[in-house]
């Protein structure tokens, strides 16, 4: 059901709906292009870690501001949350999970701060990577929490990378329209 955001598909593992991506060809309350902007340092950072492992999937949280121009939004981030072997509940070759601590202090941080919150993970074995239904399951409860109990504009966005922390997959949730619309580019 497109209106409300998520489609009637479910994952097939647990039965949960997964993510809807909203039609790029209709219009977004985020405009007509959405770029999710990192300096430098923090991508250097944030490359270094998503590659400290490449047998193992990553993960690490960013916190991001919006800024409006006449084409669309850049999601600009601000801070960078990369964890300790503590921070992580689970990881493997085919998942990782942040520990509910972890979680729930970085979104604490951002909610306290205004920021919305960005997932970052890889798929190391993919060169060209896409969100699985797992991925996929988790999105669409964070995108509803985060639109609840945070004050706009504030969203939930993720990215994966592939095994050379280049090739990605993103979208951002938008609030009025209740969907992930894709982020058109990364910018450096």
């Amino acid at each position: 059901n497109g209106s409300r955001g998520f489609d009637q598909s479910a994952d097939p593992l647990n039965g949960e709906k997964l993510m809807q991506r909203l039609d790029p060809s209709e219009q977004s309350s985020l405009g007509k292009t959405v770029r999710l902007r990192l300096s430098r340092p923090l991508f250097k950072r944030l490359k270094q870690h998503l590659m400290s492992d490449a047998r193992m999937e990553q993960f690490a949280f960013a916190l991001f501001s919006q800024a409006k121009t006449t084409e669309g939004t850049i999601l600009i981030v601000r801070d960078l949350f990369l964890p300790d072997r503590g921070d992580l509940a689970e990881q493997s070759a085919g998942c990782v999970a942040p520990t509910k601590r972890f979680q729930d202090a970085v979104y604490l941080i951002a909610q306290q701060r205004g920021l919305g919150i960005l997932d970052i993970h890889t798929h190391p074995h993919q060169g060209n990577p896409r969100f699985s239904g797992i991925d996929q399951g988790e999105s669409a409860r964070n995108g509803q929490y985060i639109s609840r109990t945070f004050l706009a504009p504030a969203t939930h966005a993720m990215v994966v990378f592939g095994n050379d922390a280049t090739a990605h997959d993103a979208v951002v949730y938008d609030r009025l329209r209740e969907g992930y619309r894709t982020i058109d580019c990364i910018e450096i």
